[in-house]
């Protein structure tokens, strides 16, 4: 019974959220000359590095072949902090990838749990 109400006890703090971030973006419809796209695109993302000893790592590739306009990560992000991203555009026909987008940010703050209620002793 005592490990029952352990276990009870700290429930709420195994329960807590994993963080997600959800990258959206709006295609392009032309080659960076200007000239329209005529077949199919996909999108790869990408997902800038830890800060180690201050210096911040680079982009690295997290998903590929992303035919959708969004995605939503919920692996690979810090528990708490900044967490950056960046989309390119591959021309399926030509296996080209387009220059990265801008890098766009969330913050995720991370919430602790409420304490828990009906605490007793006897």
């Amino acid at each position: 019974m005592k490990h029952f109400l352990a276990l009870l006890l700290l429930a709420p703090l195994l329960a807590l959220a994993a963080p997600s971030a959800t990258v959206s973006w709006v295609p392009s419809v032309t080659h960076a000359d200007g000239t329209p796209l005529t077949g199919p695109v996909t999108f790869n993302v990408y997902q800038q590095g830890p800060t180690i000893g201050g210096v911040q790592s680079p982009y690295g590739l997290v998903l590929t072949g992303i035919t959708a306009n969004s995605v939503t990560l919920s692996t690979g992000l810090p528990a708490s902090g900044s967490v950056c991203f960046e989309v390119t555009e591959i021309e399926t026909a030509t296996g080209l990838e387009s220059a990265s987008s801008i890098a766009i940010c969330k913050t995720i703050v991370a919430i602790a749990p409420s304490p828990p209620t009906g605490v007793a002793v006897k």
